[in-house]
């Protein structure tokens, strides 16, 4: 607990940006739950600043409008992005898609030029989805450089807003 609170005062949006995030977490995850199993079970949220993107991969397209119309119930919740998709997966685009995630959140840490802690990477068939705050356009621009130069990845798609 010590240690996630000196990483979230470290962040930019700060502990308190960091706990009002991890209450919407809560929040859908229990929505979720609560209304049907398989939408937990197979959709994923990442939360940054009340911005929720919803990824993951679900047989039917109810459950992907149902998973975002049980997120906008939040009041917390500022906007959702959803790049849930609808299609039948396969083990083999899972590990491609963590294999892809581990190498970017390799490349971002190892990289003195980013502060690979402001940000949020989520890969699903082979795309990458990236969310946080950059201190600058060069700092995106090299984060997306490393997305793009990694094997397999079929697209990079940027959330992340630049630090005023």
């Amino acid at each position: 607990v010590g240690s996630r609170a000196g990483v979230s005062i470290a962040e930019e949006r700060g502990l308190g940006g960091n706990i009002d995030d991890a209450t919407i977490e809560t929040k859908i995850a229990a929505l979720w739950l609560q209304h049907d199993p398989k939408i937990f079970l197979k959709v994923g949220s990442e939360v940054y600043e009340g911005r929720v993107l919803l990824t993951g991969i679900v047989d039917n397209p109810e459950h992907r409008l149902e998973a975002a119309k049980l997120v906008w119930q939040i009041d917390e919740v500022k906007e959702v992005i959803n790049e849930i998709h609808v299609t039948e997966r396969g083990v083999d685009s899972y590990l491609k898609s963590s294999w892809i995630t581990a190498k970017l959140l390799s490349k971002m840490t190892f990289d003195k030029r980013i502060l690979s802690i402001n940000y949020n990477i989520e890969t699903v068939n082979q795309i990458i989805y990236i969310m946080g705050i950059a201190q600058n356009q060069e700092e995106l621009d090299r984060i997306i450089q490393h997305a793009k130069n990694i094997a397999n990845v079929k697209k990079v798609i940027n959330y992340v807003r630049i630090k005023r």
